[in-house]
């Protein structure tokens, strides 16, 4: 496993053009803006939890950005950007307890079950299409 992550960060177009370029710069920004992103969702996480309720949190748009953060994950391993692949990891382990929180206490309809079963194909379409770049596009203007 480790592997894998020392051959993506040296193979990392942040890595590769290291120095003050807007490459550096945007992975810095990623990498900074991360944590109170983070920090956000592990808030909203905790506010479920001990409030043993999700009524004022949309179900439907917490599974789209779960899956679409899974989805910028594949996109950013394709380009090889190791901010991107890292910002999007640690988002999507961050709003899994959000999703399990939602599903124990407030629970999914009809609708927003079929929707997020939806949403778990954009992933796995990112990761098998070759149009990578137009389908993260798209699925970020539907964010």
């Amino acid at each position: 496993m480790f592997d894998a992550l020392f051959t993506l960060l040296k193979s990392s177009t942040e890595y590769q053009h290291w120095g003050w370029n807007s490459a550096t710069l945007s992975a810095m920004m990623i990498i900074i803006l991360t944590i109170p992103e983070i920090w956000g969702f592990v808030k909203q996480g905790q506010t479920i939890w001990v409030m043993k309720s999700g009524e004022s949190v949309s179900n439907i748009t917490f599974s789209y950005m779960l899956f679409a953060y899974m989805m910028s994950g594949f996109f950013g391993w394709h380009k090889q950007s190791a901010g991107m692949v890292l910002n999007a990891t640690l988002t999507s382990v961050a709003q899994i307890p959000i999703l399990i929180g939602l599903i124990k206490f407030k629970g999914f309809n009809t609708k927003e079950k079929i929707a997020a079963l939806l949403f778990a194909g954009m992933p796995v379409w990112e990761f098998l299409t070759p149009y990578k770049s137009e389908s993260y596009l798209a699925f970020c203007f539907l964010m």
